[in-house]
């Protein structure tokens, strides 16, 4: 009675089909029943408390590892809102696109501007001259003309059209000091009046300004 209450009851399920098997008459019944009294033999000597603990501190591990993944991904998710500089760039990029557009458009109206006026200037000049002008009307055209070539942009060297700007005011300067000296003196043949000399004054004036502009 003793030994059949300390035999465990897988033994008694095992040895039955293993008795079956033997009832049968195969060859392979006693390595079958050598291995699954091995392994009830290995399962006797497990400890399910220790696999018990070891289920829970992985458990314990996984979920330290999903919490500190939440939060590294909310963390993540915050960080990007906060810095993110799509829709400012976005904005920067169109107000340079606007700026470079409103330079552009000043620079071309600029432009058209001292256009209009240099054409004014050889307007008025071509005028005088059908009306007969003077020797003075004759230095102010090739001044006036060139002073349109160099408002209408030919002289492409910045350099040498600051040299031909100032070289041309002084030769203006000079001829109109000449031609008024000349004037004052009393000549019968190039003798200028005061509305020839404010004429001369103001196409002085105009030009340095148009000079100075470009």
């Amino acid at each position: 009675m003793a030994d059949s209450s300390s035999d465990p009851a897988p033994s008694s399920s095992v040895d039955a089909p293993s008795r079956a098997a033997s009832s049968g008459g195969s060859n392979s019944s006693g390595s079958g029943s050598g291995s699954q009294q091995s392994c009830l033999s290995y399962w006797r000597t497990v400890d399910l408390s220790s696999c018990r603990a070891e289920i829970d501190s992985f458990g314990v591990q996984v979920a330290t590892y999903q919490d500190a993944s939440t939060s590294a991904r909310r963390k993540l998710a915050e960080q990007a809102r906060e810095h993110k500089p799509i829709e400012g760039e976005q904005q920067k990029q169109v107000l340079l696109l606007r700026q470079r557009d409103l330079d552009l458009r000043r620079l071309l109206s600029e432009r058209a501007g001292r256009e209009a006026l240099a054409l004014a200037g050889e307007h008025d000049v071509e005028r005088g001259a059908s009306k007969g002008g003077t020797r003075s009307g004759r230095f102010a055209n090739v001044h006036d003309r060139a002073a349109v070539a160099l408002a209408k942009g030919l002289l492409s060297s910045g350099a040498f059209r600051a040299f031909v700007a100032g070289y041309l005011t002084c030769l203006h300067s000079l001829v109109f000091l000449v031609l008024a000296w000349v004037g004052h003196r009393g000549s019968h043949h190039h003798h200028l009046s005061a509305a020839e000399l404010a004429r001369e004054c103001a196409r002085e004036v105009g030009m340095r300004g148009l000079l100075s502009s470009v």
